[in-house]
């Protein structure tokens, strides 16, 4: 997966980043990383899926991301996610066949927050709105853009 040429500029980068990003053998460790279709889901107690506007994108319909998560879960792990990241949640399945974030509270990036981003016209779908069309209980912090996170059993939303 490329990285985001937004999430590159002066704005978002920091010196942490700038440093990853000057580090080669961090960079050749990302053009290296294993796909998830090639790893064991019983290897493995937690699943995160991490933000950024791509996941929109490259998550909800993922067919090896689903079955790794799901597996993941079904075996008592841990499934969890920062920002846009929920995306991945709205396709997830327990082991009864119910929308996994179904009575769950849940947290991501929010509509408000596209909206301050510039960018709710170009997003492909609300993740708020797709995660309440689910059954989810969505919260968000009462300040945009701030850190909030939320627990409910072994999903954990941030």
């Amino acid at each position: 997966m490329p990285l985001d040429p937004r999430s590159l500029g002066r704005s978002f980068a920091d010196q942490t980043v700038r440093n990853y990003r000057a580090d080669p053998a961090f960079m050749a460790s990302l053009k290296s990383t294993a796909s998830i279709a090639d790893e064991d889901p019983d290897d493995y107690s937690t699943i995160f899926f991490t933000g950024g506007h791509g996941a929109m994108w490259d998550f909800p319909d993922n067919a090896d991301l689903r079955g790794t998560a799901e597996a993941i879960c079904a075996g008592g792990g841990i499934v969890s996610s920062v920002s846009h990241g929920a995306c991945a949640l709205i396709n997830l399945h327990d082991t009864d066949g119910n929308p996994l974030v179904q009575n769950r509270t849940v947290t991501g990036f929010a509509t408000v927050e596209e909206r301050l981003a510039g960018v709710k016209s170009r997003v492909p779908f609300l993740l708020e709105d797709e995660l309440r069309a689910k059954g989810a209980k969505y919260v968000r912090s009462t300040v945009p853009m701030k850190p909030h996170d939320v627990r409910d059993g072994r999903l954990i939303t941030g």
